[in-house]
């Protein structure tokens, strides 16, 4: 079981449990946390990192931007873009695409969308499996330290609360606002799993920062063919 423990007020080392006792493993750093609301067009994440045992701050978010293209284009091109936040993270967390009974789920099961939805995760997936294997290469350690993707689905971090609600909710704990039906959802949707990720899986606490960063990020190109060798 992988733990994080307190070094001078600030987590600056892994640990890893071995039944009865701590075994020390000097890595550079890796202890973000990121939390992805995935979309083929506007993929809302945000990052938190450790301030303290078991307290964590929210630190940047903002939504990652594909915009042009037929949707099977923009899948590469957003796991790509995506693949750029993954520096100094050690735990990544994604919302995966689900069967929903409403008639916009029945029609985005029709239409194809969430199998693409369910190809983009696998993509971020992989992107992610790239970045354990050079945290391996460059820790020296014999495996990695750290965890494989964790894929949530939405009615099991949200259960059924509508925008507006996670949009207020949104408000009353970070004090950032957020415009129900527009594209700022989905990265308040990765605020709130991150919240929710925190003190429910890790029984953690949120510590409040001011001026924490939104950053959009947005593709400059539209076509994996243009995309650089990973």
């Amino acid at each position: 079981m992988l733990v994080d423990r307190d070094i001078g007020g600030i987590v600056r080392y892994r640990y890893i449990y071995m039944g009865d006792k701590f075994i020390e493993r000097n890595v550079t750093l890796n202890n973000k946390l990121l939390f992805l609301d995935v979309a083929t067009s506007h993929t809302g994440y945000s990052i938190y990192e450790p301030t303290e045992l078991g307290r964590y701050a929210l630190v940047q978010y903002g939504n990652v931007n594909v915009t042009k293209g037929e949707i099977h284009e923009r899948v590469p091109v957003m796991a790509h873009w995506i693949g750029k936040l993954m520096g100094g993270v050690a735990v990544l967390v994604q919302e995966f695409p689900s069967f929903q009974s409403s008639a916009k789920g029945k029609n985005a099961a029709m239409s194809g969308s969430t199998l693409q939805m369910a190809r983009l995760c696998g993509l971020i997936e992989g992107r992610w499996d790239m970045h354990l294997a050079f945290v391996y290469m460059n820790s020296g350690e014999k495996k990695t330290l750290l965890a494989p993707c964790v894929n949530v689905t939405f009615n099991s971090w949200n259960g059924q609360v509508p925008k507006h609600i996670t949009c207020a909710r949104l408000k009353s704990t970070f004090g950032i606002e957020a415009k129900p039906g527009s594209v700022e959802d989905n990265w308040a949707d990765a605020i709130m799993m991150g919240k929710w990720y925190i003190t429910t899986i890790l029984k953690g606490e949120l510590f409040h920062c001011i001026g924490v960063e939104q950053r959009d990020i947005n593709s400059p190109s539209d076509h994996a063919d243009s995309l650089p060798a990973p």
